[in-house]
């Protein structure tokens, strides 16, 4: 049993809804029942590039094709938590008041960002920036949904009082680049799902001293670079995926904007199972390649 592999823990738990797993997590049930070998994918920011960032309606879309959708948390002056990855609205909302479009969202009240159309910059008019309240609401009716929280800016005795009122604490996974805030939320909630994210290994140094405490994801990014290179080897990949195997702590690549669909396949190779992604539909058509094929 000690050399079972944690991914194979969580293959079972793809074909089991809400079937726990020994990192204590809930996994939605794949539609097609197909996918045999690896972890769900985490579609960055909601759904990838193709939809709207962070708007509920992206994240029942993403929900619906059995992913996983990451969301990024930030606060109004007013004291609402809301789905937000920017600091301001002008990217997301261009057509928004001038007044409106690059003062900080903590200068806002949510009364003057909650009419903002944040879908027509991707094809989509008229969705709106959510709560996190109604967020929740929406996953407490749906418990074989999960959600990856990337907090921006947010309190954390307010996001604790969200998710025990909600009653989605096995459903959520706390997640920040910042790994004392990790800690802190763990003593607030010593068995809620935590993911700590880094851009570079020289960042790992931190979390490996401390025998990666409080974690049960850690994602790396994998940046492929001007020169064509990537920001981690492959042969750092596989020690870290081995080290992390060892601490039961499930290994995530975040790879940042490329629709190559070989590097995805590279990282199934070399024994990636968990996929962060701005093009989740090439990476779900590959898992089921890669499914059917064996």
């Amino acid at each position: 049993m000690k050399r079972l592999n944690v991914f194979l823990l969580l293959l079972l738990c793809l074909l089991f809804t809400e079937l726990k797993c020994s990192s204590g997590i809930f996994y939605p049930l794949i539609r097609e029942r197909k996918l045999k070998k690896s972890a769900p994918i985490q579609a960055h920011r909601g759904g990838g590039l193709d939809l709207p960032e962070n708007t509920l309606e992206t994240l029942i879309a993403t929900w619906e094709k059995g992913i996983v959708p990451e969301v990024d948390l930030r606060t109004t002056k007013d004291g609402v938590i809301i789905l937000l990855h920017d600091k301001t609205v002008q990217r997301v909302a261009p057509d928004a008041p001038d007044e409106l479009k690059t003062v900080p969202v903590e200068q806002l009240t949510y009364a003057e960002l909650s009419n903002l159309d944040v879908g027509a910059y991707r094809d989509k008019p008229g969705e709106r920036i959510p709560t996190l309240a109604a967020v929740f609401a929406f996953l407490a009716e749906h418990p074989s949904y999960l959600l990856f929280l990337d907090c921006k800016k947010v309190n954390l005795d307010q996001l604790v009082s969200l998710i025990k009122h909600y009653r989605v604490s096995k459903q959520v996974i706390f997640t920040s680049s910042n790994y004392a805030a990790i800690r802190r939320v763990k003593m607030k909630m010593p068995r809620l799902t935590t993911m700590l994210w880094i851009n570079n290994i020289e960042k790992i140094k931190t979390v490996r001293r401390a025998k990666f405490k409080g974690l049960n994801f850690l994602q790396v990014h994998y940046i492929i670079q001007a020169n064509d290179s990537p920001s981690f080897s492959e042969e750092e990949l596989r020690q870290l995926n081995r080290e992390l195997a060892r601490r039961h702590v499930i290994f995530q690549v975040l790879v940042w904007d490329t629709d190559d669909p070989e590097v995805y396949r590279l990282l199934y190779k070399i024994g990636i199972k968990s996929i962060a992604t701005d093009y989740p539909d090439i990476v779900l058509k590959i898992m089921r390649e890669l499914d059917e094929n064996e």
